[in-house]
C-alpha cells in the first residue's frame, strides 16, 4: 500500500527543509561524501543480479547521489525510485528513462500520519497517544520486485519524526527509543530476504578537530538482520565542524543482502 502525504504535513514535519539541507551539506562537504556515495554505487552494482526483464526498488532515493541510474535502467525493465516526495530537480533528470518511475510514498507505511495526528490530538485534546500503539508495517510494494535496496534510509526514518515529537516535549528518551526500534524494525521486516539489501550508517562518530575521539552514539536501534556480502565503511559526514559545532562527524556504514535462514529442522 502506498502512503502519499499533503505538501502540507511534510512542511510542518520538515521534510522539505530536511531534503534541501542534504544537497546543501552535499555541496559543502563533497570531498568527504563523494566516498561514500561511490561506495554505496559500488555495492548496488556488485551485489544486484541483472535480469533484464525485472523490477528493482529503491527505498530512499532521494537527490539519487547515491544510486546508479544509469546502470539500473540499462540492466532492468523497469526501476522505481521511492521517497516521500521527489524535488523537482530529480523528476527532471529521469524523464530521459522511460522505464524509470518515481513512487512518492511514506517508506514507514503510514508511521508519518500516525505521528502528526498524535501531536495534533496532544496539543488540543491532551490526548497522550501511547506510542505501543502505533501501528509499524513498513514500506509494502503494490507489485511483486526481483530485488529492494534499502538505501541510506534506515537509520533516516526516525529522525524526523523523533524531532518533531520531542518539539512538544510529549514522551521520554526511553519511549523515544522504543518508538525509533520499532520503526526500523518494522522496515527490516518489510524486506525480503534473498532479494533484498540494506546499506545504512548505524554508528556516529564524533572527533575533535584534532581527528582525537569525542563521543559515538549508535544509529540503529534494533537488530541487524543475518547478511552476506557484507562491506563496512566510513562515511566523513561532516569535516567542517557545522553539524555538532566545532567538532568533526563521521558514520560508520554497513551494507548487506538480507540472507535467506534456512530451517534446520
Amino acid at each position: 500500500m502506498t502512503y502519499q502525504l499533503p505538501n502540507s504535513i511534510l512542511r510542518k514535519m520538515n521534510y522539505f527543509s530536511d531534503q534541501k539541507g542534504i544537497i546543501r551539506r552535499y555541496i559543502n562537504e563533497r570531498e568527504g561524501w563523494d566516498k561514500h556515495l561511490e561506495n554505496t554505487r559500488n555495492y548496488i552494482i556488485d551485489t544486484l543480479p541483472v535480469k533484464s526483464h525485472d523490477t528493482v526498488i529503491i527505498l530512499g532515493s532521494g537527490w539519487l547521489l547515491d544510486v546508479p541510474v544509469e546502470y539500473l535502467a540499462g540492466n532492468f525493465k523497469k526501476v522505481i525510485l521511492v521517497d516521500i516526495f521527489h524535488p523537482r530537480q530529480i523528476k527532471h533528470k529521469v524523464r530521459k528513462f522511460t522505464n524509470i518511475e518515481l513512487r512518492s510514498a511514506d517508506i514507514s507505511g503510514g508511521v508519518v500520519q500516525e505521528v502528526y495526528e498524535l501531536v495534533k490530538n496532544y496539543r488540543r485534546k491532551r490526548i497522550r497517544k501511547d506510542l505501543r500503539d502505533l501501528i509499524f508495517t513498513g514500506y509494502r510494494s503494490e507489485e511483486q520486485a526481483a530485488y529492494i535496496i534499502s538505501l541510506n534510509i534506515l537509520n533516516q526514518l526516525d529522525i524526523l519524526l523523533v524531532d518533531y515529537m520531542k518539539r512538544f516535549s510529549i514522551y521520554g528518551d526511553e519511549e523515544l527509543d522504543y518508538f525509533r526500534g520499532r520503526i526500523q524494525k518494522s522496515h527490516i521486516d518489510s524486506l525480503i530476504p534473498g532479494s533484498s539489501c540494506i546499506i545504512t550508517d548505524n554508528e556516529e562518530e564524533i572527533q575533535r578537530m584534532n581527528g582525537a575521539p569525542d563521543a559515538k552514539r549508535k544509529l540503529v536501534y534494533t537488530d541487524l538482520p543475518r547478511g552476506k556480502h557484507v562491506k563496512t565503511w566510513q562515511w566523513d559526514f561532516d569535516l567542517s565542524g557545522s553539524y555538532h559545532a566545532g567538532k568533526r562527524t563521521i558514520f560508520n556504514v554497513i551494507a548487506m543482502e538480507l540472507q535467506v535462514i534456512k530451517n534446520t529442522n
